[in-house]
């Protein structure tokens, strides 16, 4: 990378990229508790400052136009030349960057790592919220209530903050019922349009989960999974701490973490709850028959081969691998279709899943 332009910035840059290089990994081994959290700190501050120069780079780029003068394209395409970046998250980029630049107290708050990114986000939107009616000095009044609640609260406490700001600053202006109603609505026609759930594989043998639901839904989605979660509990305190019956694997297919001694936290007791409400669907046989429904095992091998295979691993439909026992445990539940060739390759075996042609037919299609 050469030698960058603008003064200060282009300075301040790389005497950050270099004094990163220079970190000795090895130097904090010895470190106790409270320095090791002491340094999780300021690192936690250093990038939350860093996040927001960056989004105010991107505002600036993309006020001056620079990627459609430079290399005759909008920024979101430019931000993903390099590859390292979506489409998605090169516009995630340049919204966010639009949303802390919007107020210049905001911006300065952000660079100063007094509140982050996300934070100065959800300032921007509830200022943008507030009537038009307000004068100067109160919009500077909300402005400052909301970046003193920044210090005690989280980004998403801050975008619920509109209508205690709004009665700090202006209680004649409160919110009517058929306004709170119309904004309301309005969010949640917003909500239902980001609605979305992407999957990808990370390369090492796991899929990544991001999505968003709204409210009203993800509520419902998270009472299902959290009650199973606390049975799980439950279940484990009953038998002495001895046995969990998500965190065992048990319906799940995954490792079991008392062997591990790993205590389950609550992101991964969603995720095994998550499981057991798949495969509780699966084992139900209500999911579509076109394309949905429990796993199918199409077997085509040797009989000299069987025994053998079934101690290999084993490939999905993705292309990914999975382990020898996670195949078995698959074969379990899973409807096995046989195809069993001799050694000169004629068919000594040959099955269906079920004696019924059109749900194979069907099955064959999908």
């Amino acid at each position: 990378m050469g030698k960058l332009a603008g003064g200060g910035t282009a300075d301040a840059l790389e005497a950050v990229r270099r004094a990163l290089a220079g970190v000795e990994q090895a130097s904090r081994r010895r470190l106790s508790g409270p320095e090791r959290l002491a340094l999780v700190t300021a690192g936690l501050l250093v990038a939350g400052q860093l996040n927001a120069l960056v989004s105010v780079l991107v505002a600036e780029a993309e006020r001056a136009r620079a990627a459609e003068e430079s290399a005759g394209t909008p920024l979101t395409s430019w931000l993903t030349l390099d590859g390292r970046r979506s489409a998605k998250e090169s516009a995630a980029l340049v919204f966010t960057a639009r949303d802390v630049v919007a107020n210049e107290a905001v911006r300065d708050a952000a660079l100063a790592g007094t509140v982050s990114v996300p934070q100065a986000r959800s300032i921007a939107r509830v200022l943008r919220e507030l009537p038009a009616s307000l004068t100067d000095d109160q919009r500077a009044r909300a402005e400052a209530d909301l970046l003193d609640r920044a210090t005690r609260t989280p980004a998403s406490g801050l975008a619920r903050a509109t209508a205690s700001v709004l009665d700090a600053v202006s209680p004649a202006d409160r919110e009517s019922p058929e306004g709170q109603q119309a904004r309301l609505e309005a969010q949640r026609h917003r909500a239902f349009l980001r609605r979305g759930l992407t999957v990808a594989a990370d390369g090492d043998g796991s899929v990544l989960l991001r999505g968003s639901l709204p409210e009203l839904q993800a509520a419902a989605f998270l009472r299902v999974l959290d009650a199973h979660v606390e049975a799980s509990r439950r279940a484990a305190r009953d038998a002495g701490g001895l046995h969990d019956p998500l965190a065992s694997g048990v319906g799940t297919g995954v490792e079991r973490l008392d062997r591990l001694h790993v205590p389950p936290s609550l992101a991964a007791r969603r995720v095994d709850a998550l499981m057991v409400l798949v495969e509780t669907v699966m084992a139900a046989r209500t999911a579509p028959s076109l394309a949905g429904d429990r796993p199918r095992v199409v077997v085509t091998m040797r009989e000299s081969d069987l025994r053998r295979r079934a101690e290999q691993a084993g490939v999905l439909t993705t292309g990914a691998e999975v382990s020898a026992g996670d195949l078995r445990r698959l074969c379990c539940d899973a409807e096995l279709v046989p195809a069993v060739l001799g050694s000169p390759s004629e068919p000594l075996d040959l099955g269906t899943a079920v004696r019924l042609v059109p749900p194979g037919l069907r099955a064959a299609v999908a």
